[in-house]
């Protein structure tokens, strides 16, 4: 199959929309995840019983070490600051529940976008964590802390939880879907005679990472851990400190600073804009964490 090589670029970039796409997607999939990770931990925390699943208690004992020298007293005040922040936030988590995963991806939401939207939902799990954290540590040292007070029904919080996995399920068919579209697309793309220099190769990355994504679907992997798509890794890798000072999460740092551990030199920032294809290459052939926004910021029109 023959065809120019504007009509090859134009498909290219089609594909590179699509990936884009899925990247959105993939990130409010991981956060809707999140969200109901958070709401288990909060429903943990107010449990009479104050009982820990051994997953959680692994962690912990972690967690245990690294406060051996800090006093009772302190890590009371810590947990009550906490989870008044919790209480707070619980409205604004459970309002975000009900968002349209399309119209957020699509920003047609004038109030909130994908960034804002994550940000908040990893912030909101680290917090939850650290209440579960300080929780362990104290009843293990012997202190008699009241479960966490909801200030919603139990009910609500378990009916948020399960609309929660049922929204991941239906993300998870969607990325899928988009996934196979992507497949089927670089595979027409590489049946065109003359590609442009670098294309073809490019094109073949992109169809066994999109079949690696497929498998891992299939083998029941989690959407948060899918393997080949670019921020996720950063924001599902990061090493978790539950009670360490509040640090900015890598999903918040690409709205508040240039991402670690990048660091830009003047020569850098000085550079002429690149073209679209340069930056597009650039992106293709950069690792599967760093994402098209990243590129854009760094060489793209200031």
């Amino acid at each position: 199959m023959s065809t120019d090589k504007t009509t090859a670029t134009e498909a290219f970039r089609s594909i590179t929309d699509k990936r884009l796409a899925l990247e959105s997607l993939i990130n409010i999939a991981s956060s809707v995840h999140g969200q109901q990770v958070a709401l288990n931990q909060v429903a943990l925390a107010a449990r009479p019983s104050q009982d820990f699943p051994a997953k959680a208690v692994k962690f912990f004992e972690k967690i245990e070490e690294r406060l051996s020298d800090t006093d009772t007293a302190g890590l009371i005040s810590k947990l009550d600051k906490v989870e008044q922040s919790v209480v707070r936030a619980i409205s604004k988590i459970l309002a975000l529940t009900n968002i349209d995963v399309n119209k957020l991806r699509d920003e047609q939401l004038s109030n909130i976008d994908i960034d804002t939207f994550t940000s908040f939902i990893d912030e909101f799990k680290r917090r939850t964590q650290n209440s579960l954290a300080i929780r362990y540590v104290l009843r293990n040292r012997g202190v008699a802390i009241a479960p966490f007070h909801l200030p919603i029904p139990q009910e609500e919080i378990s009916e948020q939880i399960e609309q929660l996995k049922q929204k991941e399920k239906k993300c998870i068919k969607q990325i899928r879907s988009e996934i196979q579209t992507i497949i089927g697309d670089t595979k027409d793309m590489l049946l065109v005679d003359n590609l442009p220099e670098g294309m073809q190769e490019e094109l073949i990355n992109v169809r066994k990472a999109m079949e690696v994504n497929i498998a891992h679907l299939d083998k029941g992997g989690s959407v948060v851990d899918i393997p080949n798509v670019f921020e996720i890794i950063v924001l599902e890798t990061k090493t978790v400190a539950p009670i360490a000072e509040e640090e900015p999460s890598p999903s918040e740092e690409s709205s508040t600073k240039t991402p670690s551990p990048v660091i830009e030199t003047a020569t850098e920032t000085k550079q002429q804009p690149k073209s679209f294809w340069w930056m597009l290459k650039t992106w293709l052939s950069s690792p599967w964490s760093t994402s098209w926004k990243s590129i854009k910021r760094k060489y793209g029109q200031k």
